[in-house]
């Protein structure tokens, strides 16, 4: 199981979320033979399931499997974040 942290990126001046660069990454982990599981997205703005769709028929990872890591006030809350978006289930379901 690979678990594949990207940021994704945001255009300052429209607020829009790039996602070409995350494409790229998986494309060459994938020529390389590493084929994530998990695309864990480090961003300030939350992902809406569009974006989580494309990124999905891009990369050919299932939507669920697309979790964002979200900016935190503090590092305890990351975890907890996680957990409300089922990161642990599909960490356990994969390995189990």
């Amino acid at each position: 199981m690979i678990v594949h942290v990207v940021p994704m990126i945001t255009v300052s001046t429209s607020g829009e979320m790039k996602s070409k660069a995350i494409q790229h990454s998986v494309i060459k982990l994938r020529e390389l033979g590493v084929h994530p599981s998990i695309l864990v997205c480090r961003t300030r703005d939350s992902i809406d399931e569009d974006l989580k769709n494309k990124l999905s028929m891009f990369t050919d990872i299932d939507a669920d499997h697309i979790i964002e890591a979200l900016d935190q006030k503090s590092i305890y809350q990351v975890p907890l974040a996680f957990q409300q978006q089922n990161l642990h289930l599909l960490i356990q379901k994969r390995l189990f």
